[in-house]
């Protein structure tokens, strides 16, 4: 079994290890090893850290031009290792990066690709998925044919990382990237523009602020920016506000949306439908703000204020720049 790790400025990013942790959940219950493909890594000692979060064996390129969005170079060079590690299983993150690499990798092995998978179950040696459809209102389960290899991408924030373990023991493969493997290539990435306009990715975020129904009308989001501006948090909605075209779908939070992990989760006028609670109930501490005090979402609530959301949600933005100073 084969993760693909993604990287970023030389170092794996967060999702790279929630994969780790599926595939070990995955390989225990199949009596499989688990490797790991890292392309773009800064040293070896960011490979090592596969092995003490759960991987058997990892195999890392060094160049910097490999840290970053998948592209074609990442392509060949994961489809040398295939060709040495044969394996039955490939992991891979249902992000940007595992749709094109997915895709691509898909086509060339002319496999089964089972995507945005939530969670899953091993049975008498049977590996069988489960991934929302319907737009949450139902979950489909997934078996592949004894096909082998087949493709898996897993959603973010469905899974935890383990943690690290400094005494496991593993084997390190450097793989050695050449000026020629980038030369052959039909395209290239010529250069990153960072979008000084957009705004906190719910996905990445410590804290999110989300508004749903309860603010009636799209203009209201102005009270959750003021609060997630203090706050240096994202903005989050509900699935309702995006399809009444209150805020753009990247801010969706749910099933249909993003699944999130956030430190603390603010829900401030959501019922908490199920496909919503889906996709947030990871978070670490959530504070509901809500005038039903009948609303489904305080099941799940750490903290909650029953009250009007346009008096209270003010009020807490004004005590936190005092206390934040900001």
């Amino acid at each position: 079994m084969i993760v693909l790790a993604e990287t970023e400025q030389g170092q794996a990013k967060p999702i790279s290890f929630e994969l780790v942790a599926a595939a070990r959940k995955m390989a225990d219950g199949l009596s499989l090893k688990v490797a790991v493909i890292a392309l773009g890594l800064s040293d070896e000692k960011a490979a090592q850290g596969f092995i003490y979060s759960g991987a058997d064996e990892v195999y890392w390129a060094k160049d910097e031009r490999l840290s970053g969005p998948a592209n074609e170079i990442h392509a060949r060079l994961i489809m040398d290792v295939f060709k040495k590690a044969q394996p039955e299983f490939i992991l891979l993150g249902a992000t940007p990066f595992g749709r094109w690499l997915g895709g691509n990798l898909m086509a060339q092995l002319k496999c089964g690709f089972s995507s945005s998978i939530t969670h899953f179950d091993v049975k008498e040696n049977s590996l069988k998925m489960h991934r929302p459809c319907f737009g949450g209102r139902r979950v489909t389960q997934v078996e592949f044919s004894q096909e082998r290899p087949q493709l898996i991408s897993i959603r973010p924030h469905c899974f935890s990382a383990l943690s690290p373990d400094q005494n496991r023991k593993g084997v390190l493969e450097e793989i050695k990237v050449s000026q020629d493997d980038f030369s052959k290539a039909k395209s290239k990435v010529i250069q990153f523009h960072a979008d000084s306009e957009r705004e906190k990715d719910v996905a990445e975020a410590d804290i999110v602020v989300s508004g749903g129904r309860g603010l009636k009308a799209p203009e209201n989001f102005k009270v959750i920016r003021e609060l997630a501006q203090v706050l240096d948090a994202a903005v989050g909605a509900s699935r309702v506000a995006v399809d009444l075209g209150w805020i753009p779908y990247p801010h969706q939070v749910g099933q249909t949306g993003k699944t999130i992990k956030p430190k603390i989760y603010f829900a401030c006028g959501i019922s908490g439908a199920i496909q919503h609670l889906f996709g947030m109930r990871q978070s670490d501490t959530i504070i509901v703000i809500n005038k039903d005090s009948t609303a489904p979402i305080l099941q799940v609530a750490d903290y909650a204020i029953i009250g009007d959301l346009f008096e209270i949600v003010p009020e807490l933005t004004k005590k936190f720049k005092e206390v934040l100073k900001r």
